[in-house]
């Protein structure tokens, strides 16, 4: 498969079978969200296709109630899913390709992710907020985000 067949047919198993949504949310206190694309399927060679083509790892889902459900015959799930800026790049890369309700979800998404917040920056801040005299490195990530 060529770059634009291989981007069609991730796009098609996100449709299908993926979710975008934020991490990183609370409600008592502001948090610096991040974005996520997740892909299930019960089929261990899609999964691991898509894993490939989003440039993540594909993994079993171990969960209690995952185990609870296979005990009674449910097949084996396979999780792959992309974080932070990885997450962008695919959204980015399928969104042509994606049908009105995930591609508005998408656009959200991807505006939430242009004003965040870079976890260095976060880190020092919140260093500086408790008084802890700053490092060079927190200090450079400061700088080079405006917020010294």
């Amino acid at each position: 498969m060529n770059y634009k067949e291989e981007t069609i047919w991730l796009a098609a198993m996100l449709e299908g079978e993926g979710s975008f949504c934020r991490t990183g949310v609370h409600k008592e206190r502001r948090v610096n969200n991040s974005v996520r694309v997740n892909f299930a399927s019960t089929d261990k060679d899609i999964a691991e296709k898509v894993a490939r083509i989003m440039g993540v790892q594909c993994k079993k889902k171990l969960s209690l109630s995952r185990q609870h459900r296979m005990a009674k015959g449910d097949k084996m799930e396979y999780d792959a899913y992309a974080t932070g800026e990885n997450a962008v790049q695919v959204m980015r890369r399928v969104l042509l390709y994606m049908g009105q309700r995930r591609t508005e979800k998408i656009n959200e998404l991807l505006t939430i992710a242009a004003q965040r917040v870079p976890r260095a920056v976060s880190l020092a801040r919140g260093r500086q907020s408790r008084g802890y005299k700053l490092g060079p490195r927190s200090l450079a990530a400061l700088a080079s985000f405006g917020a010294h």
